[in-house]
């Protein structure tokens, strides 16, 4: 009998297979950022999407790359290779970006203060929250807001 070999996957040329890219799709899709990278027919849930939510969940806390592979399940080195090759950045960038998004909807829906937001995101300290912020957005959060207030008061 001949050795039969089953195909290998079909890859892009970035060498992810239809299996990755929905994967991707639907990390992207539960944390937020589906309007930017993922089409709406990509929905299947798997670990990607239980991880996303679990992000989710714990925006407002203290999150870490063993504690989150820990719930499910993984060695926290593979976790953070294979979240890094399913996101484009490391655990920390990307709970870092969610947090900075999140923050800055409730600046502009809300006239809470900065550092009540700050800690409300998970951000462990308003100066933290300064710094991240601005490297972020490329402005203070007062000044993010203050501009929300100038363009609310010029209507």
């Amino acid at each position: 009998m001949e050795n039969q070999r089953t195909p290998a996957p079909e890859l892009n040329r970035l060498g992810q297979t239809p299996l990755f890219r929905r994967s991707l799709a639907e990390f992207h899709q539960l944390t937020g950022l589906a309007a930017k990278f993922v089409p709406a027919s990509l929905t299947k849930p798997s670990l990607v999407v239980q991880i996303g939510q679990f992000i989710r969940q714990h925006l407002g806390e203290r999150l870490t790359t063993r504690q989150t592979a820990a719930e499910f399940h993984l060695c926290e080195a593979y976790f953070c290779r294979h979240f890094r090759r399913l996101t484009g950045m490391t655990f920390h960038a990307y709970v870092r970006q969610l947090r900075v998004e999140k923050a800055k909807a409730t600046l502009q829906a809300t006239d809470a203060r900065i550092n009540e937001i700050a800690l409300a995101h998970g951000f462990q300290s308003a100066s933290d929250f300064n710094r991240i912020f601005k490297s972020s957005v490329g402005t203070t959060p007062s000044a993010f807001r203050g501009r929300r207030l100038q363009l609310r008061q010029s209507r």
